[in-house]
C-alpha cells in the first residue's frame, strides 16, 4: 500500500514538474539499462557461449521548446565496454550527455535529475559529493530527486530497448559482415542507422 502511494505521489511530482518547466531549466531521466548482449546468427559453439556484453546507459533530457511551448524531448544514450555499474562509471557517462546538451541547449541555466534510489550507482555520498560539484564542472546548478527503487518502466527505458532491439534484428540479418560483435561496432550502428537517438562511445575507465 505504501509503495503504491509512493508511486503514485512520484508519478504525480513528474507530471508536474515537466508541466511547470520553464526555459533555461532542462529536466534529465536516467537509468541503466540491461546490458546488451552481442548476437551472431549461426554462431559456433564457442562463440554462442561467450558472447560479449556492452554497457548501454540511456538518458532523456526534455527542455521547453520555447517557440512552440511545447515540451522538446532529447533521447540520449551512452555506450560502453566498460561493464562495472557504480558511481564513477555514471559520473563520466554524465559527464559526456551534459557537455553535449549545455552545447545544444546554451541557455540551460540549471538540471533537475531524475532517477532510480540505486545505492551503487545513484544515491550514495560520492554522488552526493559530484552533485555539490556539478556547477564547478559543468557550469550549470543541479537538484537531484529519486524514485522509489522498482522494476517498474519510465521514459528513459525506451531508447535502451530500441537500440537493443534494431541491433539484435540488424545483426541477426547479416551472415558474416557487419555484425554487432562488441562496444564500438554497437555505437557505430547506432550513429549509421538510428536518427532520433544521440549516442556517445565511453571506453573503459
Amino acid at each position: 500500500m505504501h509503495q503504491s502511494l509512493l508511486h503514485k505521489a512520484q508519478s504525480k511530482y513528474f507530471s508536474k514538474t515537466k508541466d511547470e518547466l520553464i526555459e533555461g531549466t532542462a529536466i534529465i531521466l536516467a537509468n541503466f539499462s540491461e546490458n546488451y548482449t552481442c548476437m551472431m546468427q549461426d554462431a559456433i559453439q564457442s562463440v554462442h557461449w561467450k558472447k560479449e556484453q556492452v554497457t548501454i546507459h540511456p538518458f532523456l533530457a526534455y527542455v521547453k521548446d520555447t517557440a512552440n511551448d511545447k515540451l522538446k524531448p532529447i533521447p540520449m544514450c551512452v555506450i560502453s565496454d566498460h561493464l562495472v555499474y557504480d558511481t564513477t562509471t555514471f559520473w563520466a557517462f554524465q559527464k559526456v550527455t551534459d557537455q553535449d546538451l549545455i552545447k545544444e541547449v546554451p541557455q540551460i541555466k540549471y538540471i533537475k535529475y531524475l532517477s532510480d534510489g540505486s545505492s551503487a550507482q545513484y544515491k550514495n555520498f560520492k554522488n552526493f559529493i559530484n552533485l555539490c560539484h556539478h556547477e564547478k564542472d559543468h557550469g550549470v546548478k543541479v537538484e537531484w530527486h529519486f524514485f522509489a527503487s522498482c522494476h517498474g518502466k519510465g521514459d528513459s527505458d525506451g531508447i535502451g530497448g530500441t537500440i537493443k532491439c534494431m541491433a539484435t534484428k540488424a545483426s541477426l540479418q547479416r551472415l558474416y559482415k557487419d555484425r554487432r560483435l562488441n562496444a564500438p561496432d554497437l555505437y557505430k550502428f547506432t550513429e549509421d542507422s538510428i536518427k532520433g537517438i544521440k549516442t556517445f562511445f565511453r571506453r573503459k575507465i
